[in-house]
């Protein structure tokens, strides 16, 4: 009995090792897609005439091998947000389903990009949303292979910025 434990032992080890070489034949290593945070960010903007919120990303292949074609997936995780808007969606992927064309990225190659959401009009909703929007986790943006639909890369954005604050109090 005390023979047959290493033996046991052994043979458990050896055919883990092997099972685990076959799990990774095939498998490809993760994309290397950098979202860069300095330049991505949510904003919301109104002139009394219109109201959006308008969000913006920059990223770069940091791979070397072309990425894509892929498209932008927004997912708002706010409440607020989603009744600020006039689309009232918490998922949108504007690309995809406007059949736009999809980005593809060369290795080392850096690409910026955004979209604007219509608001609701309401004269106090700049007010409405200092209140109740945040202070983390309000808007994903996911970048999403076509072909298998999983995400190349996911940022958080946790904060939402009024344009205009900052030169007011200047």
């Amino acid at each position: 009995m005390i023979r047959v434990v290493p033996l046991l032992g052994l043979a458990l080890l050896l055919l883990s090792a092997g099972c685990a070489d076959k799990a990774d034949e095939g498998a490809s290593a993760p994309a290397s897609l950098y979202v860069d945070p300095a330049y991505t960010h949510l904003a919301c903007y109104d002139n009394g005439e219109f109201r959006l919120f308008a969000t913006f990303f920059r990223i770069r292949n940091e791979s070397d091998e072309e990425l894509g074609p892929f498209y932008v997936k927004y997912i708002f995780h706010d409440d607020t947000l989603v009744d600020s808007m006039t689309e009232k969606r918490k998922e949108i992927a504007p690309e995809r389903e406007s059949g736009s064309e999809l980005i593809l990225l060369q290795p080392g190659e850096v690409y910026q990009g955004g979209h604007s959401f219509t608001l609701v009009s309401d004269p106090d909703l700049a007010d409405v949303l200092r209140d109740k929007v945040g202070p983390e986790r309000i808007l994903e943006i996911q970048f999403i292979e076509e072909k298998t639909d999983q995400a190349l890369a996911s940022y958080w954005i946790d904060k939402l910025a009024f344009a205009g604050e900052d030169s007011k109090s200047q």
